[in-house]
């Protein structure tokens, strides 16, 4: 019976590993030099997108990989609709490679559920080919008091959890010069941090 016992709880153990292994991954970056040498000009913009809708299967909902796919996220996923976007700023062209380097330095990860296109804010980052990467992000309950509130000189005590759904607005995708979708990079770690920071580059002031 002890014998039973112990194979149950090692079966138990094994697959709960297989499970979580299968809905995390490792934070990826942009390589810095990479995003030096192709991006050409920085954009605040504003995403005006009723239609958003979530796509995928939630760990929280005890659904994950198993009955997810990637291709079909990807086949579900929106192209982008220039009518819709509204430029709010544009970075001064003196601080594009310190704003590069601070977008490397943000972690993303893929996840099994997100929206299938932008929502409200986002930064656009211009190729030399017409396409570009967004960072899209909405729906902090006091963003510009993040903003506001932010100092590199101390420990980050900013919002960490917004809501369930808005946290699945703040994601990195890329499209060709037609608008046209290309990838999902995946949603970004401590989200709020590192949108509060980028939005500083910018003075523009997010209500």
């Amino acid at each position: 019976m002890k014998r039973t016992s112990q194979s149950l709880i090692i079966a138990v153990a094994f697959c709960s590993i297989l499970f979580f292994s299968a809905c995390f991954t490792t934070a990826s970056k942009f390589d810095y030099e990479q995003l030096k040498a192709e991006v050409v000009k920085i954009e605040l913009i504003y995403y005006e997108n009723l239609d958003a809708a979530l796509i995928g299967t939630s760990l929280f909902n005890f659904q994950c990989n198993a009955i997810d796919s990637r291709a079909e996220r990807m086949e579900q996923m929106k192209d982008f609709d220039f009518d819709k976007s509204t430029t709010l700023g544009i970075l001064n062209a003196e601080l594009q490679e310190e704003f590069l380097y601070e977008v490397s330095t943000i972690g993303f990860y893929e996840t099994h559920r997100h929206y299938d296109s932008p929502k409200e804010y986002g930064i656009k980052l211009h190729f030399a080919n017409g396409g570009f990467k967004f960072i899209s992000f909405s729906g902090f309950a006091g963003l510009n008091n993040l903003v506001a509130k932010y100092d590199s000189n101390s420990d980050l005590q900013l919002l960490r959890q917004p809501l369930p759904d808005d946290y699945y607005y703040h994601f990195i995708v890329e499209y060709d010069s037609n608008g046209k979708f290309l990838e999902y990079y995946g949603n970004m770690y401590l989200a709020a941090e590192s949108i509060a920071y980028l939005l500083n580059f910018f003075e523009y002031e997010i209500l």
